[in-house]
């Protein structure tokens, strides 16, 4: 269940990802993120919630804001009883190939021996201005993985690059509610990328990116999590068990 949305005024996409690039880096993460709250453009996300991604959950992933993702899509219930998403983190995240990055990286090395040679500043505080400083695609494609959100939107803002699949895997936590899932991973979908489009998928829809072999992929990407409802009765980890079960994956530590 992907729905891909378009979003018109490419000139407008292009001036989000000009801005992504002044790129400062979150707190805790190791790759380059440019957060759209600190770029100025809360407003953003907030449109991107109210209007472009709560409408499309209450047609089309109400079952997911609901205990167990198992809810009967007829129970008068919970259509009387639409819930929304009410928090937002988005932020642009770049790819380039890899041969492209180690290249970089070679040349960053050697500017910073010349430099400390030259002005005698610390290693340590030469690497820090540097990553302060570094470029926004510093990575090739992302391995198999889920979000930490109920819902994802996945926006590409260019399309000169090859390689850079999304490629869309089955959900965390039908192995509790099937058996034949029981430690699998199967591969449902390939998407590529195209500027302008969004895919809007689960948070805990294993994804991954393929790696980019030439260009530069630039990707608006929007979390979104409902605080108030979902995550006061799912575990946010595993989307499944209530939080006092102690079979939830986070363990009784957790809950």
């Amino acid at each position: 269940q992907l729905l891909q949305h378009t979003l018109q005024y490419q000139t407008f996409i292009e001036k989000v990802q000009k801005i992504s690039a002044t790129n400062v880096q979150e707190p805790g993460f190791s790759a380059k993120r440019s957060v759209l709250d600190w770029m100025g453009l809360a407003w953003l996300n907030d449109f991107l919630l109210r209007h472009v991604i709560n409408p499309m959950v209450a047609h089309l992933y109400q079952h997911e804001m609901h205990y167990n993702c198992v809810v009967d899509q007829q129970d008068l219930a919970m259509t009387k009883n639409l819930r929304e998403l009410d928090w937002r983190h988005g932020y642009v995240i770049g790819y380039k190939a890899k041969q492209e990055l180690e290249a970089e990286e070679k040349k960053e090395k050697e500017m910073e021996k010349i430099q400390i040679e030259t002005d005698g500043i610390g290693a340590e505080q030469h690497q820090r201005t540097t990553k302060i400083a570094g470029h926004l695609y510093q990575k090739s494609g992302v391995v198999v993985h889920t979000d930490d959100s109920e819902i994802t939107l996945n926006c590409c803002l260019r399309d000169a690059f090859e390689g850079g699949t999304l490629n869309i895997w089955s959900e965390r936590g039908k192995e509790y509610v099937d058996a034949r899932y029981k430690h699998q991973c199967e591969l449902e979908t390939q998407i590529k990328p195209k500027k302008g489009y969004a895919i809007i998928h689960r948070g805990r829809q294993f994804h991954s990116v393929s790696d980019v072999t030439s260009g530069q992929r630039a990707m608006l990407i929007v979390w979104c999590r409902s605080i108030k409802q979902v995550r006061k009765e799912i575990c946010p980890c595993c989307w499944l068990n209530r939080r006092n079960d102690l079979n939830c994956i986070c363990g009784a530590t957790w809950n």
